[in-house]
């Protein structure tokens, strides 16, 4: 067992001697960084790399979790995502940002809430590039539970490529935030065409917004992952959705 765990601390140790040297002492890893058996396809595109947190609030969903008979079952839900782009970086910025995360499940005695911090390569708040826009839009949706940072590896590589990437924080879904899992069932589909109906309204010339003239919903791809990856195929959920 002992020799084991020395083989284990072993090959970690060599790992970590590999992308450090891959690297270059002057760049220390970030997570998405290309690993020396990275597939060509890995290595990052031409673009600069802007993100930007928004909340968006949908109006009237039904509230499967809060219904009580004889009590108004609508409810106005929050969104929180954030939003990967092609940018145009200013004199002393860089892709350097902070996202701040948690480990463990809401209300877990097993899994506690641990927040900790982990380091991208994208630039908050940068001003947008519209050069070769308008670009397609990739929707992200996590898993049960997850959230909108759990696959940045890829949103910030699809931004550097030419891509819009919007990740969601689907309420009562996250870590921080678990609740009934029927309210995922309901939600995660409505979650993403809201998004996509809310990005469109964004990218119409005049909105204000910097996604305006930006990103092309006509081109959209929805990626998911785990029980979510089924999520394209429930779009027509829609039909449920209360009327307003």
């Amino acid at each position: 067992m002992h020799v084991l765990k020395s083989l284990g601390t072993l090959l970690a140790l060599v790992l970590t001697a590999l992308i450090c040297s891959a690297q270059g002492e002057s760049s220390p890893f970030v997570y998405g960084d290309l690993l020396p058996d990275a597939p060509e396809l890995a290595a990052r595109g031409p673009h600069a790399i802007g993100v930007r947190t928004l909340v968006w609030v949908d109006p009237g969903r039904l509230d499967v979790l809060g219904y009580e008979p004889g009590k108004d079952s609508l409810y106005d839900r929050p969104l929180t995502v954030e939003v990967w782009y092609p940018a145009t970086l200013a004199q002393g910025q860089r892709e350097s940002v902070t996202y701040d995360e948690v480990m463990g499940n809401n209300g877990s005695e097993d899994r506690p809430l641990i927040p900790f911090t982990f380091a991208g390569r994208a630039c908050r708040d940068a001003q947008p590039d519209p050069s070769d826009g308008p670009y397609p839009l990739v929707i992200v949706s996590h898993g049960y539970t997850g959230s909108r940072y759990l696959l940045t590896y890829l949103t910030e590589n699809l931004a550097s490529k030419g891509y819009v990437v919007v990740a969601i924080d689907h309420t009562e879904s996250t870590f921080r935030d678990a609740a009934g899992f029927n309210s995922t069932l309901l939600n995660r589909s409505l979650d993403d065409l809201f998004v996509l109906n809310e990005v469109a309204r964004l990218a119409t010339e005049g909105s204000g917004s910097f996604l305006a003239g930006l990103v092309d919903t006509d081109r959209t791809a929805l990626v998911g992952f785990r029980w979510e990856a089924m999520a394209p195929s429930m779009s027509p959920a829609r039909a449920i959705a209360p009327a307003r």
